[in-house]
């Protein structure tokens, strides 16, 4: 199963041997990392049901048609102008085992990314149980995600929305490192991925 916070449409890649359908994250340049997944199939922003990674041959991803067991993220921070700060996800300290970086990329703003970046990934999940929150950059508020340990995804919105609030009392979470009341987080608990 595959989740990603923001759809993404399969094209046609010019690549030296011709032409590959796939989707991407990220930029081409200096400064920046186009990732390249081969993908004949658009993902849409959410849950994408009856769509898993395959590794290829040498061990890149690529998107495939199943029910294979396991659930992959794409996540792209791109958001705003950076310069009002970077993309990135983060997760509590000592969560970083639960997941596995399959592809990672960037985009950036100014001369080789020297005014800001934005983070992209190719992420599997080997553990539930994990939160992320996903910061776009341009100083756009945080996505907050909950992956329950049956690998179920619950998307809490902006932390800075009364939404964000209601659903962690809705599903009956506790988000570390939160001041809920300020929609602030504690630095001091969160990594960057």
């Amino acid at each position: 199963m595959i989740w990603t916070n923001r759809a993404f449409k399969a094209w046609a890649v010019k690549m030296p041997f011709g032409d590959l359908q796939a989707v991407t994250m990220g930029e081409e340049g200096r400064g920046r990392k186009r990732i390249i997944i081969p993908s004949s199939f658009d993902l849409e922003a959410g849950l994408n049901e009856g769509k898993t990674i395959a590794l290829s041959k040498t061990g890149k991803p690529k998107v495939v048609q199943g029910d294979a067991p396991g659930l992959f993220l794409f996540v792209d921070t791109k958001g705003g102008y950076t310069r009002r700060g970077d993309g990135k996800v983060l997760l509590p300290k000592g969560s970083e085992q639960k997941v596995v970086v399959l592809a990672e990329g960037n985009s950036a703003d100014g001369d080789a990314g020297g005014i800001g970046y934005a983070s992209a990934y190719v992420i599997q999940v080997v553990e539930g149980d994990l939160w992320l929150r996903i910061v776009q950059g341009g100083g756009n508020p945080s996505r907050v995600v909950y992956i329950t340990s049956d690998m179920e995804v619950i998307d809490l919105g902006l932390a800075v929305d009364d939404r964000f609030a209601l659903a962690l009392d809705h599903y009956d979470l506790e988000c570390p490192g939160t001041d809920v009341s300020l929609g602030r987080f504690f630095a001091d608990v969160w990594a960057v991925l």
